[in-house]
């Protein structure tokens, strides 16, 4: 698809010089900020089942308190907010994600 690009369009072009780039991004480590917090939470709402919740996951995770479970959306919200910056700083003319990233 970026092969397609005319010379001309100068924010694509860019876009078709980074694609590596960007694409490196999603095999890298991610951030994380609210991980600990998240699992130390997420730990104790389940208690001694953390080892045993792999059966019953989807209704574990439905279980959980509302903080939690706010605490878990914020972590991995800020995983794709981090990747989306990122991948936009490669080609600023583009003005991607711009509307997207929610911190």
């Amino acid at each position: 698809m970026v092969e397609g690009v005319y010379p001309s369009d100068t924010a694509r072009a860019g876009l078709k010089e980074c694609v590596a780039d960007i694409c490196a991004l999603f095999f890298q480590e991610p951030s994380s900020a609210g991980r600990d917090e998240f699992l130390a939470s997420f730990r104790e709402a389940v208690g001694g089942r953390a080892n045993s919740i792999q059966a019953e996951y989807v209704s574990t995770i439905q279980k959980l308190p509302a903080a939690v479970t706010a605490q878990g959306e914020a972590w991995l919200q800020g995983i794709v907010d981090d990747l989306c910056r990122r991948a936009a700083a490669f080609v600023p003319g583009m003005g991607l994600f711009e509307d997207e990233i929610h911190s």
